[in-house]
């Protein structure tokens, strides 16, 4: 007998979408520990290629096209992309809950494809016409051909997105992570290759739409739901929760993505505009562990949900949240070397960057901690608890900029985005616990705080320039796991999950899923 949810409803507005299954088609505990481990470790590892690819790419921007070129190129590109990510992420979270419940996932995904393929290409033709008018907006009348160049990238990456969010719905943790691997090296590849050729701006643009193509072509292999197919798929449920995730969605890319627009909007130089989005580059490792982790621990709690298992989904999402606070220690790198970082990494011209870093690791890991969050009020059936922690601090960011910026600049706009991001970190863990009674451990916060500590000692002692900084990075990283791992942090169970999992990466092996046979 299924255990009853917490949400009294919601199993039997579930009950349309999916039907019992056996027991020989729902993996043990063991199982769904280590597939989400491995799922993880498999989309860390791709989303991991960001950070030395990304730091090339802007590395090599940077000095390409100088503060100006860099600022018209940043602002485009973040202009579409928000437009682009929000939504693609409108119907993630909703398709990976169901495609994850439900047994038929074929209807549902190619509903979902549909719909995907039709805003986005409206979204592309409405950027292309309104183009000359957001230039207008923000005083840069430089952004007209970019941000029309870029309208090509829409439905790529959008639908790349979509097939990829079906493999996570489904398991197939691996076949997503070589998607997203490639779309790294393609990016790096393609934008140096075409920049070099002497394109400019548009070399990096056309490289960034080359790897959103790739990103397409490798998921389409894995995932081929019809498109242009008449369905009937039980979509009812899909549209329950794509609104209110939708709208969650919209809130956090605006508040995360605002601060660069507010900044230009409000006045901003376009060179500092620039520095501005060389810092958050840098910043957007402490994202990585929320772009790998948070849509596979709602797919398997999304699974557990759906087989009643609610003791165990309970565990895994006590599990998941002291994560985030592991990732404490790249607060305490980021601050105790920032200027190290930013002048390598950017040049002498980005030195300005360097507090802007900081404030936006403290908002990187503070979303990451909301993202696990968000993932478990999804799972448990409370999409609009979601949306209703996020929602509000919209118009409170919209307040902070118009009064922070004017007065403090970037640092102000960077500062903003810090505040809010912990203030929703803050009240998703309230949420998740009055939901489910889980709460982050103490003793994995106070560790975590305590090694943050010591990565900042040793960034601020350890003085190097040029190559060093990678030699001095590169140590203190590995030295952060390898401390969490002597003070205790880590079981055996996890232990021997990483190793197992770190052994054979890429892999999806027999029992990795659960599909029914």
């Amino acid at each position: 007998m299924r255990k009853k949810l917490l949400s009294p409803s919601f199993g039997r507005r579930q009950g349309r979408m999916t039907r019992p299954r056996s027991a020989e088609a729902v993996p043990g505990r063991s199982s769904v520990g280590q597939q989400t481990v491995s799922g993880a470790v498999k989309i860390f590892l791709a989303q991991g290629l960001m950070v030395p690819t990304g730091l090339a790419t802007v590395a090599f921007l940077t000095r390409a096209l100088g503060p100006e070129g860099y600022g018209v190129y940043a602002l485009a590109v973040t202009l579409v992309m928000t437009i682009e990510w929000t939504i693609a992420h409108a119907l993630s979270r909703a398709t990976i809950r169901l495609v994850g419940s439900s047994e038929d996932w074929k209807p549902i995904a190619t509903r979902v494809l549909q719909i995907y393929f039709a805003v986005s290409l409206a979204v592309a033709i409405g950027l292309w016409i309104l183009a000359p008018a957001v230039a207008g907006f923000l005083g840069e009348p430089r952004l007209i051909s970019p941000l029309r160049l870029l309208t090509i990238d829409v439905p790529l990456l959008v639908m790349g997105f979509g097939h990829q969010i079906i493999l996570t719905g489904r398991g197939r943790f691996g076949q997503r992570a070589l998607a997203i691997a490639a779309r790294w090296i393609a990016r790096l590849a393609l934008i140096v290759l075409l920049v070099s050729l002497g394109l400019s701006i548009n070399g990096a643009i056309l490289g960034t739409i080359g790897a959103s193509l790739v990103e397409l072509i490798i998921a389409m292999r894995y995932d081929r739901p019809a498109l242009f197919r008449r369905v009937h798929a039980p979509v009812r449920m899909l549209y329950v929760y794509a609104l209110p995730l939708f709208l969650l969605s919209l809130s956090l890319r605006f508040i995360q993505q605002v601060d660069l627009i507010a900044f230009k909007a409000l006045g901003g130089a376009t060179a500092m505009a620039g520095i501005f989005a060389g810092a958050r580059n840098l910043a957007l490792m402490a994202a990585l562990f929320s772009m790998a982790f948070s849509p596979l621990l709602l797919s398997t709690l999304s699974r557990l949900v759906g087989i009643g298992d609610l003791e165990h989904a309970r565990d895994m999402g006590r599990d998941a949240l002291r994560f985030p606070f592991l990732l404490l220690p790249l607060i305490g790198i980021a601050v105790g070397a920032s200027l190290e970082i930013t002048v390598f990494a950017l040049g002498m011209e980005f030195e300005a960057a360097a507090p802007l870093l900081e404030q936006l690791v403290v908002a990187g890991i503070a979303m990451t901690l909301f993202g696990v969050c968000s993932s478990i009020l999804t799972a448990a059936g409370k999409p609009n608890w979601t949306f209703a922690l996020v929602g509000p601090l919209v118009p409170i960011t919209v307040v902070g900029h118009l009064i922070a910026v004017p007065r403090w600049g970037a640092l102000g706009a960077a500062t903003i985005t810090a505040v809010v991001s912990v203030t929703a970190a803050v009240l998703g863990v309230l949420a998740v616990g009055r939901l489910w009674r889980i709460w982050p451990p103490i003793t994995s916060i106070l560790r975590g705080v305590a090694v943050a500590l010591a990565a900042y000692a040793a960034a601020r002692w350890w003085v190097a320039s040029g190559w060093l900084i990678v030699i001095k990075l590169s140590l203190i990283s590995i030295a952060v796991p390898a401390l969490l791992w002597l003070i205790g942090e880590f079981n055996a169970r996890e232990r021997q999950l990483l190793r197992s999992v770190l052994l054979r990466p890429w892999e999806d092996g027999p029992g990795s899923t659960f599909e029914a046979p």
